[in-house]
């Protein structure tokens, strides 16, 4: 599944999926929203150019997120929004996270019984 999320210039996740949820293991329940440093390792962060790539082109890479304390291999984008929606005015820019935990274990077995 892809999770989603809308994303604001300080990097707080405005609005998200219920697949967001599951891949980082982040609470839905709160008054103050995660930010993307809560479920994206630094290293992952540089790599999409964070700070600063919200308005800049959008990355793509293979990278680990945190899901409670643990990592698994992800496909991260974050993509710049031109014109922000008007009940989200402060979305920035739509992150997205898939889960390629799946296809790992599956190149791994593939690899074993070769």
């Amino acid at each position: 599944s892809l999770g989603i999320a809308l994303v604001d210039d300080e990097g707080r996740l405005m609005a998200t999926n219920q697949a967001c949820h599951e891949l980082t293991g982040l609470s839905q329940s709160g008054s103050n929203p995660p930010e993307m440093r809560d479920c994206l390792p630094e290293e992952t962060l540089r790599s999409l150019g964070w700070p600063g790539a919200i308005k800049a082109a959008s990355k793509r890479s293979t990278l680990l997120l945190k899901t409670n304390g643990q990592s698994r291999d992800a496909r991260v984008w974050l993509v710049p929004l031109e014109e922000p929606a008007e009940d989200l005015a402060s979305a920035r820019a739509v992150l997205f996270m898939e889960d390629l935990s799946g296809e790992t274990r599956l190149r791994s077995e593939l690899e074993v019984s070769q």
